[in-house]
């Protein structure tokens, strides 16, 4: 596991599930933004896009951003999550068949 530390890169998050250029963002810093989310309740009904960025365009820590997150505006069906879950079957079966196949 690589971790992450530069001084040249800050965090930068956005709300309501808005892309990002995409940049590797690491193991501790996922844990940092969770842990802190629990400070704030704003964030409970909030898709959070996070990313790295350059210094002057982010902050040192997630809290300043977290304060001023808003609660989904978009329209997110619900069918999205019975949707993976299916997917997640049919890759599970797919992939018990194919090892099984390799395996005798």
């Amino acid at each position: 596991m690589e971790i992450i530390k530069s001084r040249k890169k800050a965090r930068m998050l956005k709300d309501n599930g808005i892309s990002m250029k995409v940049s590797p963002v690491s193991y501790i810093q996922i844990a940092e933004l969770c842990v802190d989310c629990l400070k704030y309740d704003n964030v409970r009904k909030s898709t959070l896009t996070v990313m790295n960025v350059d210094e002057f365009e982010g902050e040192n820590e997630y809290g300043v951003l977290l304060k001023d997150v808003q609660s989904d505006s978009r329209y997110f069906p619900e069918s999205l999550i019975s949707e993976h879950r299916s997917g997640a079957r049919l890759g599970g079966i797919v992939a018990f068949v194919l090892s099984g196949g390799f395996l005798k």
